[in-house]
């Protein structure tokens, strides 16, 4: 059988990993990966298919047309393809990372208002910079990465307020 014909059967029907597929062929990963390349070879499950409307979602595992999937771009490589993950499934891991990032930076201010001490909901709960002037970065910035050295440094500039809190001290100080 030729290297090929081999790789294809491992990598597109055994679906077995570009490192697998190395090791049962006795090759590096750099060749599985350049001769997947060469022999333009792939599993079509990131890519949107040449026959067809639908795909499956990788994550929810359910058939959706192809408008369900966003378009993803890769500047370095100036290309576009659409993502693995249906639209559904995309919003659903962004909402969950951007609630746990909040949450980091929540528990770094104690988690509560510090005015009235409210602690029921992280979404009621607004950092409010003490002077403006000295605001680096957005705070909204928080929510997309785990919290570094430089947002805990952001962080302590700012008081943990609930909304209505924040608002009063908003409406006292303009």
């Amino acid at each position: 059988m030729e290297l090929k014909q081999k790789l294809y059967e491992l990598y597109v029907i055994q679906k077995m990993s570009q490192l697998d597929c190395a090791s049962v062929l006795n090759i590096s990963h750099s060749s599985v990966r350049y001769y997947l390349k060469q022999y333009d070879i792939s599993r079509n499950n990131r890519n949107v298919p040449k026959n067809g409307t639908n795909r499956e979602c990788t994550k929810c595992k359910t058939t959706k047309t192809t408008n369900d999937f966003y378009y993803q771009s890769y500047k370095s490589k100036r290309k576009s393809r659409q993502g693995s993950w249906c639209k559904s499934c995309m919003k659903k891991q962004v909402i969950e990372r951007q609630r746990k990032y909040k949450q980091q930076a929540l528990d770094y201010k104690g988690s509560k208002c510090q005015s009235c001490g409210y602690n029921k909901y992280q979404g009621a709960l607004e950092f409010h910079h003490r002077d403006p002037k000295e605001k680096d970065i957005e705070l909204s910035k928080f929510s997309k990465s785990p919290l570094s050295d430089s947002g805990k440094k952001e962080l302590d500039k700012c008081d943990l307020l609930c909304s209505n809190c924040h608002r009063e001290v908003h409406a006292l100080t303009s």
